[in-house]
């Protein structure tokens, strides 16, 4: 016979754990709907209509678990409510998820922690908060000359980053996904947390001044959260993500192997850097395999894994493309040196006024070439000097070299009005009074240039009529010059050693471009070479993306 209090108290367990049911049900209905940004368009309807029927699949099969336990308690003799609730608890924690999970802001500055795998899916589904606003409000802590705002074009540079209208911030979509974990312990908590708005220091400024997009994306804490993205995309068993996982698989590949291209080209645009700045031939003589270019290359594969992946999956890339051969050899060297000319133009255009100084030398192929340099006051007030171009000299009278100088100033956007200051040697084509280069200039700019005769031509010219006046000069300059030949083993100018060591049948461009970065190599050194590999890309069409 059974014992009516045992029942009694039986009973009242049951109804506890029905009470609890109960409040779980009614507490997760009764969480308001506040998020007003989770409006879907159009273009997600249909993710989102796939997304409900999981959720609803999920719940009544949990709610169908849960009837049979329930129809069980009540026709058992001695029900044991403390079993129903460690067997049953996962069902009723995986239904109070499905109810409550949704419910989660989808901008990041008002979204909070994320604490489960349903609200991850419910994000990845909706993708990374990218509102196009027509204007971004202005950051009023950063000077108005600089970048002050939010620019949606980061959008389609930085494909993970969301923009937060609450906050007025960005944030990292997977590192808000995925905070925690391995290789995140020294991770930067406001690109998850409280945003990052500091909109001037967004973009890279030189090699060693990365923005703080570049600095966060390609950091360890950002890769570690991708792979856990990956992992997650994997191995996630939600309808919508099942139906979806090859796509995203293959999107997340495709970002990893643009991410790899884009290290190798960086690689190869440094390589380049290196010799150019150095004054060093890029090929050898017939065989390609023997120049410096490619010993570098090779010698890389040999101590990194990924220039030694990238040489031998050559045959196995479509088109068999590699980007080591002379066309691509002269895109890094057009496009180092075109980056090192911007850099000498902006200085002088904040130096506002500047002086100009031209000469010409024949090359080893006994061709005149015409190099003009400019004289300015940069910011921090030292005086500097830059070479601007080196191009044929076409015409030697003073007519016509001023116009070449004028033409090679208007190329690169400098105003010739601007010249306050003019120099050259001691030839009469250059500084004759009525029909010399000096005077032409000046009548070209429409003011008058005041003109300096080079120091090292006056003494040069001084030296020839002390020669001429006495023969004791004439030998003691002779056996000075002797001396001097042995010692230096070569008097060339710099034009003729580039020009030696890089071969008489250059093509101009190239030749231009390689005097440039191996005369300035203080702007050389401070290139950003992230910068240019994007720059590289975006030249024409290319076979891999980066």
């Amino acid at each position: 016979m059974h014992d009516p209090s045992q029942t009694e108290a039986k009973s009242e367990e049951i109804e506890s754990v029905l009470d609890e049911v109960q409040t779980t049900f009614t507490s997760s209905q009764s969480v308001p709907i506040t998020d007003s940004t989770n409006v879907v368009d159009h273009d997600k309807m249909n993710v989102n209509w796939l997304l409900c029927a999981g959720q609803l699949a999920n719940i009544f099969e949990d709610l169908t678990e849960i009837g049979t336990v329930l129809s069980k308690l009540k026709t058992e003799t001695l029900p044991n409510p403390i079993i129903f609730i460690l067997e049953k608890g996962t069902s009723l924690t995986s239904l109070s998820n499905n109810i409550t999970d949704e419910f989660i802001n989808h901008d990041p500055g008002g979204r909070g922690p994320i604490i489960s795998s349903s609200q991850r899916q419910y994000l990845i589904a909706l993708g990374p908060h990218q509102p196009k606003l027509t204007r971004y409000p202005v950051n009023p802590n950063i000077n108005q000359c600089k970048q002050h705002s939010f620019s949606s074009k980061w959008f389609n540079e930085y494909s993970l980053i969301e923009y937060s209208i609450l906050k007025d911030a960005v944030y990292c979509f997977v590192c808000s996904l995925f905070p925690r974990g391995a290789g995140k312990l020294y991770s930067d908590s406001a690109w998850v947390k409280t945003g990052v708005n500091q909109w001037h220091k967004m973009k890279s400024c030189g090699a060693k001044k990365l923005g703080k997009l570049e600095q966060h994306f390609s950091s360890t804490s950002h890769k570690a959260a991708l792979n856990d993205y990956y992992l997650f995309m994997t191995n996630s068993n939600h309808i919508d993500i099942i139906l979806n996982r090859d796509n995203r698989k293959k999107a997340i590949q495709l970002e990893q192997e643009k991410d790899f291209n884009k290290n190798i080209v960086i690689m190869l645009l440094d390589i380049a850097r290196t010799l150019s700045r150095q004054g060093l031939a890029f090929r050898g003589d017939g065989d390609e395999s023997g120049g410096n270019f490619m010993q570098l290359v090779q010698l890389l594969s040999r101590h990194n894994p990924l220039m030694d992946r990238w040489i031998k999956e050559t045959s196995t890339r479509a088109y068999k493309v590699h980007y080591l051969g002379p066309r691509s050899q002269n895109e890094f060297i057009e496009l180092l040196a075109n980056e090192t000319r911007k850099i000498i133009v902006k200085e002088v255009k904040e130096a506002i006024i500047y002086s100009v100084s031209a000469d010409t030398t024949p090359d080893i192929s006994h061709e005149d070439r015409l190099a003009v340099c400019t004289r300015y006051v940069n910011s921090q007030g030292q005086a500097v000097e830059r070479l601007l171009e080196i191009s044929k000299g076409t015409d030697k009278t003073g007519l016509g070299t001023a116009k070449q100088i004028i033409n090679i100033l208007e190329n690169i956007t400098l105003n010739p009005g601007l010249i306050t200051f003019q120099s050259y040697d001691f030839a009469s084509n250059m500084s004759g009074r009525y029909n010399g280069t000096q005077m032409k200039l000046s009548e070209l700019t429409g003011h008058r240039i005041p003109f300096i005769p080079c120091q090292a031509h006056r003494l040069n010219t001084f030296l020839e009529h002390s020669c001429d006046a006495s023969t004791i000069i004439a030998n003691m300059i002779d056996t000075l010059e002797n001396l001097y030949v042995f010692f230096s083993a070569s008097n060339k100018s710099k034009l003729k050693l580039v020009k030696t060591f890089i071969g008489s049948t250059m093509k101009d461009d190239r030749l231009n471009s390689l005097v440039i970065l191996g005369i300035e190599k203080d702007i050389v050194d401070q290139l950003d070479i992230n910068k240019l590999a994007l720059q590289w890309s975006k030249l024409k069409e290319r076979r891999i993306e980066i």
